[in-house]
């Protein structure tokens, strides 16, 4: 490494965690604890303490339907949870004593999708393959007028788009 290079800091100074659903079960959390509020718990309980996730699952209006402690690693950086299909969850991050949960830093709520397609959607069969998009036509010859293809789930499809797009 060169004299001007600069190395990527390990931590940012911050505690934060986030949330990001993975598939309708899974959930993938990821942190940084390198602030102020992760270094207090790290120097001033000598004692016994556990550094969890509260997975946090929510209803409809916001409300807190139920909660679980999960142990985790704090120097992993990242964990999976699983999870039900189409709930809402939040997870807050941080360090259980004694029978108490202390949290550091808490994420935004996020809602899995479903496993199930929503009902009224594409029918399957000839009705959604009659809206498939048209291949090109070779290089050799003048691309055709725009032209608008519906596709099955109801988007708008539009060929030559590049041509509508600035130039740079």
């Amino acid at each position: 490494m060169r004299k001007d290079e600069k190395k990527m800091p390990s931590g940012y100074g911050l505690d934060y965690v986030a949330l990001i659903p993975r598939s309708p079960s899974s959930l993938f959390v990821y942190w940084d604890l390198s602030g102020p509020r992760s270094e207090y718990y790290r120097k001033n309980n000598t004692g016994e303490i556990a550094w969890c996730l509260s997975l946090i699952n929510l209803d409809a209006g916001g409300e807190v339907n139920w909660k679980s402690l999960v142990p985790i690693e704090p120097d992993s950086g990242n964990h999976y949870l699983k999870v039900q299909p189409d709930n809402r969850y939040r997870v807050e991050l941080g360090v259980r004593i004694g029978d108490t949960f202390h949290p550091v830093c808490h994420s935004r709520e996020r809602t899995t999708p479903r496993d199930t397609p929503p009902q009224g959607g594409a029918r399957p069969g000839p009705e959604a393959s009659k809206h498939q998009h048209r291949p090109r036509e070779h290089a050799g010859r003048a691309m055709q007028p725009a032209a608008e293809v519906e596709t099955p789930s109801g988007l708008i499809w539009r060929e030559g788009m590049q041509r509508d797009l600035p130039s740079s």
